[in-house]
């Protein structure tokens, strides 16, 4: 019953795996210990620059909504709000 066993395998919830966080997703900060004033804010996921590709492995480089600073923030304090679309090529 089903398709090929590998198939069936990969639909077990233990092997799904997050995304990585897209230029253009809106986020949540939270559970930020070193400023606890910024948890709760909404920011964009913009391109990390050479300065931050370094701090950024394993996270994301945001933009705060209310002010537009940038911020290189670890996988688990951001809390996707809303995803972009991936755009279709030849389109």
């Amino acid at each position: 019953i089903g398709g090929p066993v590998v198939d069936r395998l990969l639909m077990w919830p233990e092997d799904l795996r997050p995304r990585p966080f897209a230029p253009g997703d809106t986020v949540e900060l939270r559970a930020l210990t070193s400023d606890a004033s910024l948890n709760g804010l909404k920011a964009t996921v913009v391109e990390a620059e050479p300065g931050e590709l370094d701090m950024a492995l394993g996270g994301a480089v945001v933009a705060l909504d209310t002010d537009g600073r940038r911020l290189v923030v670890q996988r688990e304090n951001l809390r996707l709000t809303g995803a972009v679309m991936p755009v279709l090529q030849g389109l």
